[in-house]
């Protein structure tokens, strides 16, 4: 990256007086919380322990800094394996890397169109321990890689990055502390949520999810990913749980906004996946999102 090159693109960017004041402000606070709990803001990274996703709005706001890396290269319209062992090493997964350019994985190359949005499951792998997300031990994992594009060939680059993070301050309320939160659920969860002019990058929230032969849905615990820009696209590498049973089916949503695991009617998972035809999960009305089905490894 030539960051003289960003350094002026970015600020040609058309940014609000206070702007510089609302981020600094949040990346202090998120420094201080990573702090305590021995996370580090070098990356986009995301670790949960549990059903599902579960974040605080500033940190959110605090990493979207560095989704907006963008790396030199070529964007993958269809990955082959080689490819896929870049995308990782790009997001600092080098056993996933290496996994993939050693031939073990699979490329999938499924596309799904959400609102303005192409989200494609590029390819998947299993092993143990391939990424760094979680210490812990040696426990079988499925690994994933996608990609989200604007649908109409428009980059998510470093200005769309900043456009974003700038619209998701904006929707937040400042703390006393001069911390900003922001009510997840009172944004989008629908397709207007995936309208280009006010998609909101920090919103994006992936859940594994276990469907098993009686039609019950489950979303799966411990899941990590990390996201990064490059040639005007997304990527996403995240490590979930491994597939369970002959008789189950996995997959994995990517979808907007964060499951908080409560009770509280339409914020619990079955408010927004439900069980369709054939007893496949799908997305309960007034939420959207790709759905991708997950071959067993």
């Amino acid at each position: 990256m030539n960051w003289d090159k960003y350094r002026q693109a970015m600020d040609e960017l058309p940014i609000s007086e206070d702007f510089e004041r609302r981020v600094n402000a949040a990346v202090q606070e998120q420094r201080g919380r990573m702090a305590r709990n021995g996370r580090c803001l070098a990356r986009q990274k995301r670790q949960v322990r549990g059903p599902a996703a579960r974040f605080g709005a500033v940190g959110k706001a605090a990493a979207a800094a560095a989704i907006c890396i963008t790396l030199g290269g070529t964007a993958f319209a269809a990955a082959s394996l080689g490819d896929l062992a870049d995308i990782a090493r790009d997001a600092e997964q080098e056993q996933l890397a290496d996994a993939f350019a050693q031939g073990n994985g699979a490329r999938i190359d499924e596309t799904q169109q959400v609102g303005d949005f192409d989200i494609t499951l590029l390819g998947i792998a299993s092993g143990q321990n391939l990424g760094t997300f979680f210490e812990a031990p040696a426990t079988d994992r499925t690994y994933a890689v996608l990609s989200l594009t604007c649908s109409d060939g428009t980059p998510l680059d470093e200005a769309y990055c900043a456009r974003s993070s700038e619209r998701w301050l904006e929707s937040g309320i400042v703390q006393e502390d001069g911390s900003v939160e922001v009510d997840v659920s009172a944004l989008p969860r629908d397709e207007e949520g995936f309208d280009a002019e006010t998609f909101l990058i920090e919103n994006v929230c992936l859940t594994p999810i276990v469907a098993t032969s009686d039609g019950v849905l489950e979303a799966r615990g411990e899941l990590g990913y990390t996201m990064f820009t490059k040639d005007g696209a997304m990527y996403l590498v995240a490590d979930l749980p491994a597939t369970q049973g002959e008789s189950a089916v996995n997959y994995l949503a990517v979808w907007l906004g964060t499951y908080a695991g409560s009770d509280l009617p339409g914020n619990r998972f079955e408010d927004h996946i439900v069980v369709g035809a054939q007893g496949v999960p799908t997305f309960a009305e007034g939420t959207a999102g790709a759905l991708f089905e997950l071959p067993a490894m």
